[in-house]
């Protein structure tokens, strides 16, 4: 579930608040009766469309492509489970490569379940866990590609991500 219940309570009864206050101007206006209905429609299209976009914005995984070169920060495995009829995720939270040199705020991105990308990931998290920062990089094939679970690619594409152990930064000589 994207968000809690109570925020969901909270937006449901803040958009019926606002819904009721637009019918009660309509109503005293002097517009057609058309015009009120597509306006009062209008705002529960807008509505639905703000609380999807939502999701976007709170923290949970965004729908965009992953970057071409990213600092690997977490990653979570679901397998493919038959019996839950799930075809299995990876959650990646990665910092940009190209801003600030990975050091950006990471962004959470869900991916397709890919065996090969499974093995890649394990063993990237253990070197992680040995105090070797990571690095992902995308085969130049699927750079800039839609490799999330919304996207159009096979499961095949997320197996050109590859992971490196991430280059110590070279201080300027003094």
């Amino acid at each position: 579930m994207p968000h809690s219940l109570s925020t969901i309570f909270v937006l449901a009864v803040s958009y019926t608040v606002v819904a009721g206050l637009l019918l009660l101007c309509l109503r005293s206006a002097a517009l057609h009766w058309r015009i009120k209905i597509v306006l009062f429609v209008g705002v529960a299209i807008f509505y639905s469309v703000h609380y999807v976009s939502l999701k976007g914005i709170s923290g949970w995984p965004g729908s965009a492509p992953l970057p071409a070169e990213f600092r690997l920060i977490a990653a979570q495995i679901y397998e493919p489970n038959p019996v839950l009829n799930s075809d299995g995720t990876i959650y990646l939270w990665v910092s940009d490569m190209a801003e600030d040199v990975g050091l950006t705020t990471p962004r959470a991105y869900q991916l397709r379940y890919a065996e090969a990308l499974h093995r890649r990931l394990d063993t990237a998290l253990s070197r992680m866990k040995s105090g070797k920062p990571q690095m992902g990089v995308q085969n130049k094939k699927t750079q800039g590609a839609d490799l999330t679970a919304q996207g159009p690619l096979s499961a095949v594409a997320e197996s050109n991500v590859t992971f490196y152990d991430l280059p110590s930064r070279l201080l300027p000589e003094k």
